[in-house]
């Protein structure tokens, strides 16, 4: 199964040069500090992260809009992206978080693997009973990252969603290794598994 980010997202496309330089003083002024509260209980242990960090490329090898090689968002991401499948250093030049939220705005994210991309949007598959796929169900907007570390880039993608044709999502799913199928039948993505036993006979029984 497989969604895309329809065309609306494509004026909407952004690109993030590690070493872009702060358009104004007043933009470093706005960097500020959130913390995302995650547990119920209040507990005394913290970890102080503040001083991880790693050296960047200096002042004069700043990331200038003259770099870009097209004003058009399809031509920029797909230069950038040939140059993270040629890098060594990153082992899944495809691999993307999707960001969604539910009907009452409370989001969620997880690592996806980007399988197309046109003038039309970026494509990618997905159980449309795991928590994104019913997300996008009741919220149909979501927002990607790419980003390769080694070569300080970064780029996000914001805009609608639709589903794809039925036909060309199980041609996909046909097209993937007997093993990739049997896993994605038998997992109910977001969902607890009782214990191994469920799993292994719902493979049998391709359940």
């Amino acid at each position: 199964m497989r969604r895309i980010l329809s065309t609306n997202l494509l004026r909407r496309f952004i690109l993030f040069d590690r070493n872009l330089p702060f358009s104004s003083p007043l933009s470093a002024v706005k960097q500020g500090a959130f913390v995302l509260n995650l547990c119920r209980k209040a507990s005394s242990d913290s970890m102080d992260l503040s001083h991880m960090r790693k050296k960047y490329k200096g002042d004069e090898e700043c990331f200038e809009e003259n770099h870009l090689v097209s004003v058009d968002p399809i031509k920029q991401f797909g230069n950038w992206f040939d140059d993270a499948t040629k890098c060594s250093e990153i082992g899944e030049a495809n691999a993307m978080c999707i960001a969604t939220a539910n009907k009452d705005g409370r989001p969620s994210a997880r690592m996806v693997l980007l399988k197309g991309y046109s003038n039309d949007g970026f494509t990618f598959y997905t159980n449309y009973e795991s928590r994104k796929g019913v997300e996008l169900e009741s919220n149909p907007y979501a927002c990607l990252v790419f980003y390769w570390e080694p070569l300080n880039r970064q780029i996000r993608v914001e805009g609608s969603v639709e589903r794809i044709p039925a036909q060309a999502s199980c041609e996909y799913f046909h097209s993937r290794p007997k093993s990739s199928q049997i896993g994605a039948v038998v997992s109910r993505q977001s969902s607890p598994v009782p214990n191994r036993d469920v799993r292994e006979k719902r493979a049998l029984f391709n359940l």
